[in-house]
Protein backbone atom coordinates (compact mmCIF):
# COMPACT_ATOMS: atom_id res chain seq x y z
CA UNK A 1 0.00 0.00 0.00
CA UNK A 2 1.14 3.46 -0.53
CA UNK A 3 1.34 6.02 1.70
CA UNK A 4 -1.23 8.23 -0.50
CA UNK A 5 -3.96 5.50 -0.58
CA UNK A 6 -4.08 5.99 3.90
CA UNK A 7 -6.58 8.93 4.74
CA UNK A 8 -6.71 11.14 8.10
CA UNK A 9 -9.89 9.68 10.02
CA UNK A 10 -12.26 12.40 9.72
CA UNK A 11 -13.63 14.80 12.62
CA UNK A 12 -17.16 13.63 13.89
CA UNK A 13 -19.81 14.99 12.21
CA UNK A 14 -22.26 16.97 15.24
CA UNK A 15 -25.83 16.28 14.49
CA UNK A 16 -26.98 19.01 16.86
CA UNK A 17 -26.58 22.51 14.94
CA UNK A 18 -27.79 25.65 16.68
CA UNK A 19 -28.35 27.30 12.96
CA UNK A 20 -30.92 24.80 12.37
CA UNK A 21 -32.35 24.55 16.10
CA UNK A 22 -33.21 28.00 15.98
CA UNK A 23 -34.86 27.91 12.97
CA UNK A 24 -37.16 25.31 13.97
CA UNK A 25 -37.89 26.73 17.43
CA UNK A 26 -38.80 29.96 15.47
CA UNK A 27 -41.18 27.83 13.04
CA UNK A 28 -42.88 26.30 16.47
CA UNK A 29 -43.45 29.86 18.08
CA UNK A 30 -44.78 31.39 15.39
CA UNK A 31 -47.13 28.25 14.61
CA UNK A 32 -48.08 28.73 18.52
CA UNK A 33 -48.68 32.05 18.34
CA UNK A 34 -50.70 31.74 15.07
CA UNK A 35 -53.25 29.31 17.11
CA UNK A 36 -53.81 31.48 19.95
CA UNK A 37 -54.51 34.16 17.90
CA UNK A 38 -56.80 31.91 16.02
CA UNK A 39 -58.52 30.95 19.04
CA UNK A 40 -59.20 34.23 20.29
CA UNK A 41 -60.53 35.35 17.31
CA UNK A 42 -62.83 32.49 17.24
CA UNK A 43 -63.87 32.97 20.92
CA UNK A 44 -64.91 36.91 19.58
CA UNK A 45 -66.85 35.56 16.86
CA UNK A 46 -68.73 33.16 18.69
CA UNK A 47 -69.32 35.81 21.72
CA UNK A 48 -70.64 38.18 18.91
CA UNK A 49 -72.59 35.65 17.64
CA UNK A 50 -74.29 34.62 20.84
CA UNK A 51 -74.84 38.34 21.91
CA UNK A 52 -78.32 39.21 20.71
CA UNK A 53 -78.45 42.49 18.44
CA UNK A 54 -80.55 45.12 20.09
CA UNK A 55 -83.76 45.24 18.50
CA UNK A 56 -86.75 47.05 18.54
CA UNK A 57 -89.41 44.63 20.57
CA UNK A 58 -91.84 42.45 18.45
CA UNK A 59 -95.12 44.01 17.34
CA UNK A 60 -98.33 42.47 18.73
CA UNK A 61 -99.37 39.48 15.86
CA UNK A 62 -102.97 40.40 15.94
CA UNK A 63 -101.39 43.96 14.74
CA UNK A 64 -98.98 41.92 12.29
CA UNK A 65 -101.95 40.60 11.25
CA UNK A 66 -104.58 43.39 10.91
CA UNK A 67 -101.98 45.19 8.83
CA UNK A 68 -101.10 41.72 6.34
CA UNK A 69 -104.64 41.97 5.90
CA UNK A 70 -105.43 45.49 4.95
CA UNK A 71 -102.73 45.39 2.55
CA UNK A 72 -104.88 42.40 0.84
CA UNK A 73 -107.40 44.23 -1.90
CA UNK A 74 -110.26 42.18 -2.46
CA UNK A 75 -110.84 43.81 -5.96
CA UNK A 76 -107.50 43.33 -7.26
CA UNK A 77 -108.13 39.66 -7.13
CA UNK A 78 -111.47 39.90 -7.81
CA UNK A 79 -110.59 41.74 -11.72
CA UNK A 80 -108.29 39.12 -12.30
CA UNK A 81 -110.69 36.16 -11.34
CA UNK A 82 -108.27 35.28 -8.52
CA UNK A 83 -110.39 33.78 -5.97
CA UNK A 84 -108.40 30.99 -5.19
CA UNK A 85 -105.33 32.84 -4.19
CA UNK A 86 -107.82 35.14 -2.60
CA UNK A 87 -109.02 33.31 -0.17
CA UNK A 88 -105.43 31.34 0.42
CA UNK A 89 -103.96 34.30 1.65
CA UNK A 90 -106.52 36.11 3.99
CA UNK A 91 -106.89 32.50 5.46
CA UNK A 92 -102.96 31.84 5.53
CA UNK A 93 -103.26 35.04 7.58
CA UNK A 94 -105.32 33.83 10.01
CA UNK A 95 -103.58 30.76 10.00
CA UNK A 96 -100.43 32.76 10.89
CA UNK A 97 -102.72 34.61 13.54
CA UNK A 98 -103.97 31.70 14.96
CA UNK A 99 -100.67 29.47 15.61
CA UNK A 100 -98.60 32.60 17.35
CA UNK A 101 -101.79 33.16 19.47
CA UNK A 102 -102.40 29.38 20.36
CA UNK A 103 -99.38 29.02 20.13
CA UNK A 104 -99.31 25.71 17.20
CA UNK A 105 -98.02 25.14 13.94
CA UNK A 106 -101.66 26.08 12.04
CA UNK A 107 -100.03 26.37 8.73
CA UNK A 108 -99.54 22.47 8.38
CA UNK A 109 -103.17 21.64 9.31
CA UNK A 110 -106.78 21.42 8.39
CA UNK A 111 -109.15 23.25 8.89
CA UNK A 112 -110.75 20.34 10.60
CA UNK A 113 -107.56 19.83 12.69
CA UNK A 114 -106.93 23.39 13.44
CA UNK A 115 -111.04 23.52 14.71
CA UNK A 116 -110.24 20.51 16.94
CA UNK A 117 -106.73 22.00 18.37
CA UNK A 118 -108.35 25.50 19.32
CA UNK A 119 -111.84 23.53 20.79
CA UNK A 120 -108.88 22.07 23.57
CA UNK A 121 -107.50 25.79 24.22
CA UNK A 122 -110.60 28.11 23.88
CA UNK A 123 -113.12 28.09 26.22
CA UNK A 124 -115.59 30.50 24.31
CA UNK A 125 -117.01 27.76 22.16
CA UNK A 126 -119.11 30.86 20.20
CA UNK A 127 -115.11 31.52 19.23
CA UNK A 128 -114.66 28.54 17.59
CA UNK A 129 -117.84 28.04 16.66
CA UNK A 130 -117.26 31.85 14.11
CA UNK A 131 -113.47 30.22 13.17
CA UNK A 132 -115.47 26.75 11.79
CA UNK A 133 -117.88 28.90 9.85
CA UNK A 134 -115.54 30.65 8.40
CA UNK A 135 -112.93 28.40 7.21
CA UNK A 136 -115.85 26.77 5.68
CA UNK A 137 -116.45 29.55 3.98
CA UNK A 138 -112.83 29.93 2.53
CA UNK A 139 -112.46 25.71 1.92
CA UNK A 140 -115.53 26.20 -0.15
CA UNK A 141 -114.14 28.73 -2.24
CA UNK A 142 -110.46 27.19 -2.34
CA UNK A 143 -111.27 23.44 -3.09
CA UNK A 144 -114.74 23.61 -4.70
CA UNK A 145 -114.02 26.43 -7.44
CA UNK A 146 -116.94 28.61 -5.89
CA UNK A 147 -116.97 32.01 -7.82
CA UNK A 148 -118.05 34.87 -4.93
CA UNK A 149 -118.85 38.12 -5.95
CA UNK A 150 -117.04 41.21 -4.74
CA UNK A 151 -119.43 41.59 -2.13
CA UNK A 152 -118.86 38.30 -0.97
CA UNK A 153 -115.10 38.30 -1.08
CA UNK A 154 -115.48 41.94 0.67
CA UNK A 155 -117.19 40.17 3.34
CA UNK A 156 -114.77 37.50 4.03
CA UNK A 157 -112.23 40.13 4.87
CA UNK A 158 -114.18 41.89 7.23
CA UNK A 159 -114.46 38.51 8.25
CA UNK A 160 -110.67 37.65 8.97
CA UNK A 161 -110.43 41.22 10.20
CA UNK A 162 -113.09 40.49 12.88
CA UNK A 163 -111.82 37.30 13.90
CA UNK A 164 -108.75 38.47 14.67
CA UNK A 165 -110.06 41.17 16.73
CA UNK A 166 -112.68 39.18 18.37
CA UNK A 167 -109.23 36.33 19.47
CA UNK A 168 -107.22 38.83 20.67
CA UNK A 169 -108.56 42.50 20.90
CA UNK A 170 -106.13 45.59 19.94
CA UNK A 171 -106.57 47.41 23.47
CA UNK A 172 -105.99 51.00 23.38
CA UNK A 173 -103.20 52.60 25.45
CA UNK A 174 -104.34 54.94 27.77
CA UNK A 175 -102.63 58.63 27.26
CA UNK A 176 -100.75 59.18 30.57
CA UNK A 177 -101.65 62.61 32.20
CA UNK A 178 -99.41 65.10 32.67
CA UNK A 179 -98.37 64.91 36.94
CA UNK A 180 -99.70 68.32 38.00
CA UNK A 181 -97.34 70.68 40.24
CA UNK A 182 -97.67 69.87 43.80
CA UNK A 183 -99.36 73.62 45.25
Amino acid sequence: MMKEDIYDIKNIISVFDWGSFLFILSILAIIIFLAILGYFICKKLQIRKTTPEKKMPERPFNEVALEELNAISPLYYYERMLFKEYYCLITEVVRKFLSKNYFFDAMDKTSSEIIEKIEGKERDYEKVKLLDRYFQVCDVVKFAKYKPSLAQMCKGKEDSIGLIGLICPIRPIKPISPISPMR
